[in-house]
C-alpha cells in the first residue's frame, strides 16, 4: 500500500519539458495537476455548458497556462491571452506550441461542445 501511496505522491510534482517552436526556439512548459486542469476546463463554459469568451480563446489560455521561465513561474497571464498577445505570432509555429501543451497535459483540445451542453442539462 504504501508502494502506491509514494507513486501518486511523486507524480504530484510537477513536471517540465523543454519544447523547439519554429521561429522562436526553446521553449519550456509545464505539467498541470488535475485540480487546475478541472478549473481551467470549467472556465471555458457558462453553467448551461455554453462555450463562453474564454472558450473561444482555449488555445491561447492554454498556451499561458504551460509556458513558463527558467524558474517554473508562468511567463503569460490569462489577461495577456485574452487581450491578444499572441495575435502577431506566427500562427504555424503557435499551432506547434499548442500541439506540445495539449501532449505535455493531455489536454482534449477538440471540445465538442454539443456534448459538453447536453451533459451540462442532464
Amino acid at each position: 500500500m504504501a508502494d502506491i501511496r509514494q507513486a501518486f505522491l511523486s507524480a504530484m510534482k510537477p513536471r517540465f519539458k523543454d519544447v523547439e517552436v519554429p521561429l522562436i526556439g526553446t521553449v519550456k512548459i509545464r505539467g498541470v495537476g488535475r485540480g487546475e486542469m478541472r478549473e481551467f476546463k470549467d472556465s471555458l463554459s457558462d453553467d448551461d455548458g455554453e462555450r463562453n469568451e474564454r472558450g473561444r480563446h482555449v488555445n491561447e489560455l492554454l498556451v499561458a497556462l504551460c509556458v513558463v521561465d527558467d524558474t517554473g513561474s508562468r511567463v503569460w497571464t490569462d489577461q495577456d491571452a485574452m487581450s491578444g498577445a499572441f495575435g502577431e505570432i506566427d500562427s504555424a509555429a503557435f499551432e506547434v506550441l499548442v500541439q506540445h501543451c495539449v501532449a505535455h497535459t493531455n489536454f482534449k483540445s477538440n471540445v465538442n461542445w454539443k456534448e459538453v451542453e447536453s451533459a451540462a442539462k442532464n
